[in-house]
């Protein structure tokens, strides 16, 4: 048993088990934990059954963007553009403001041009018009400090920044980890008890400053 399968069975979680291979992810390109938030958000809408109509229009509206490269926070630019076609059973029905900026080229130029029927459709809104001189705002640690509270710890003030306010609220209220994980208190130990499920292995030794153990399968 691993350290976290350990750590698992104590706090009562469900283990890990491997993903099936999905050659779709290589189209789409959808990084996992987007997928996993789609997913939970999803079945707070009651629509999870929407979620592969959502994947194929990520696709659709990756190509329509000039292909920008799916990591944070362009990942998610696309998969909320396409959630918001999909759910309004309409395409570009509403243009995310982010989308807008994107196409404006104000995160950077893109891979390729956006798709000329789409960039239209971006250049006839009123909120476009909002966007042409927009400059991203540059937010100091200080600036952060004093919207967000400045009694906070370097360590409490990054969570905060990251994090929904009522999860940090959580972490916050529940203190210290009270619980202790052999693996984790005791990590002699436990890789001693790792060494021993080896069946290849018949004879351990192991020496560390005044301490010495030997270990020897079948032995009287």
């Amino acid at each position: 048993m691993t350290p976290l399968q350990e750590i698992a069975i104590v706090e009562g979680l469900p283990m890990g088990s491997p993903v099936e291979y999905d050659l779709y992810q290589f189209e789409h390109q959808v990084p996992g934990g987007v997928i996993s938030n789609m997913k939970r958000q999803l079945a707070q809408l009651g629509a999870e059954h929407r979620m592969d109509e959502i994947l194929e229009e990520t696709v659709l509206v990756r190509k329509e963007l000039g292909y920008p490269i799916m990591v944070t926070p362009f990942s998610q630019f696309v998969v909320t553009q396409a959630s918001v076609n999909v759910m309004q059973d309409e395409r570009y029905k509403n243009i995310t403001d982010e989308i807008i900026k994107f196409a404006l080229g104000h995160y950077g130029k893109q891979v390729k041009p956006v798709d000329e029927n789409l960039m239209d459709r971006i250049q006839s809104l009123p909120r476009t018009k909002e966007f042409i001189n927009w400059e991203r705002p540059r937010t100091s640690i200080e600036d952060i400090r004093r919207q967000i509270g400045a009694d906070l710890t370097d360590d409490e003030l990054l969570l905060l920044v990251l994090v929904p306010e009522d999860d940090f609220k959580a972490m916050r209220d529940a203190g210290p980890i009270k619980t202790e994980y052999s693996g984790a208190s005791k990590p002699l130990a436990a890789f001693i008890k790792e060494l021993t499920k080896q069946k290849k292995s018949t004879f351990i030794s192991i020496q560390k400053e005044n301490f010495s153990l030997t270990l020897k399968k079948n032995a009287e």
